[in-house]
């Protein structure tokens, strides 16, 4: 899904596809700030005497994070521009307005937003992953890639970053350095179902029907619901078929022989 990576206190909602279906199991990855302390302390600023967020900052942020959770995005977004406001140290509500402004393809904010987080704290993968799809959005390949590998040298098993990549090499029609990605993306994630369903795909635009089969259906079994269901279920549709066929092909001709 655009599937984000995605992944522990990750926002939950929707996720939003690019291009190939970059999975935001992609943009939604970004959303990785659980609620703030109220002694919080910017965690990009290396300083013996660095001063805790201001209290109003954290309020806003928390309550921000409330309602991104419950999808009134909207609101939220108000609420991350008052921390803000209160605090523009607050790396974490620069992010997540990233997220959200992705979510609803606005991407010039969502540049700016993540732009704006990576001053403050230059190596948050997530972060980095955001803008990577962002700029992928944009149609910015190779600058997506570069974020994606900036992300990956800070996390090597950021599965999302793996996953966009494999989408951006796909879309340049590279299938062997793609399917490098979706599989590295399976060996840190091995429930990720896009990934799955990715390789599946290419593997059968490479008539590899067998392979293809029992990845398409290992998509599916992981997530009955994916947007991606309906386009794998017709691929398998035409790929069993084609066995059936060949099976009934075979036995005729094997048995035509048989009674020469």
């Amino acid at each position: 899904m655009m599937h984000q990576a995605s992944i522990h206190n990750d926002f939950q909602g929707e996720p939003m596809r690019l291009g190939l279906s970059v999975v935001i199991v992609l943009l939604a990855t970004c959303f990785a700030h659980c609620s703030l302390a109220a002694d919080s302390t910017p965690t990009a600023i290396a300083t013996r005497d660095v001063q805790p967020y201001v209290a109003e900052a954290i309020k806003h942020y928390n309550r921000g994070v409330e309602l991104h959770q419950a999808g009134f995005l909207n609101e939220a977004i108000v609420e991350y521009k008052a921390a803000i406001a209160a605090d523009n140290r607050l790396e974490e509500a620069y992010s997540n307005l990233g997220v959200i402004y992705a979510a609803q393809r606005n991407y010039p904010k969502a540049k700016d937003a993540f732009s704006e987080a990576l001053k403050l704290k230059p190596n948050r993968p997530t972060t980095l992953n955001g803008l990577g799809t962002v700029l992928y959005a944009q149609g910015q390949i190779e600058e997506a890639t570069e974020k994606w590998k900036e992300a990956l040298a800070v996390d090597p098993r950021f599965s999302s970053a793996y996953y966009n990549m494999g989408n951006a090499y796909e879309s340049e029609k590279n299938l062997l350095q793609a399917k490098a990605c979706y599989m590295k993306a399976l060996v840190v994630m091995p429930t990720m179902a896009d990934a799955y369903f990715r390789l599946g795909t290419i593997m059968n635009k490479e008539h590899h029907y067998p392979q293809s089969i029992i990845l398409l259906k290992k998509a599916i079994e992981l997530d009955p619901e994916g947007e991606f269901v309906r386009e794998a279920k017709h691929s398998l549709y035409f790929m069993e078929n084609r066995f059936e066929k060949g099976k009934v092909k075979g036995l005729q001709l094997h048995n035509a022989h048989a009674r020469h």
